[in-house]
C-alpha cells in the first residue's frame, strides 16, 4: 500500500497546519480592543496637532454676521443684473 502523499507534501501540510493553528490561537487570546486603543490614541493626537496647526495658519478675521446688499454676490437679483 502506497502513501497518498510524498514526504515533502506531508511536511508542507504539517507546516501549514502549525502556522494556521498559531494564527488561530493568537486571534483567540489577544484582545482587539487593546490593539486598537493605541491606534485610536495616535489618531486622536494627530487630529489635535492638525487642528492646532490649522488654527495657527488661519488668519484672524471677524465672523460673517450677515449679507451686505451692496456686494455683487450677496443677492441673486443683483447677480442677474451684473451677468447681462
Amino acid at each position: 500500500m502506497e502513501l497518498p502523499f510524498t514526504s515533502l507534501e506531508i511536511a508542507f501540510i504539517l507546516l501549514a497546519f502549525v502556522i494556521f493553528s498559531l494564527f488561530t490561537l493568537a486571534s483567540i487570546y489577544t484582545n482587539p480592543d487593546e490593539r486598537n486603543e493605541d491606534k485610536n490614541h495616535k489618531k486622536k493626537i494627530r487630529e489635535r496637532q492638525r487642528h492646532r496647526q490649522r488654527e495657527k495658519q488661519a488668519p484672524c478675521r471677524e465672523p460673517d454676521v450677515g449679507l451686505d446688499p451692496g456686494t455683487p454676490g450677496s443677492c441673486p437679483g443683483l447677480k442677474a443684473v451684473l451677468n447681462r
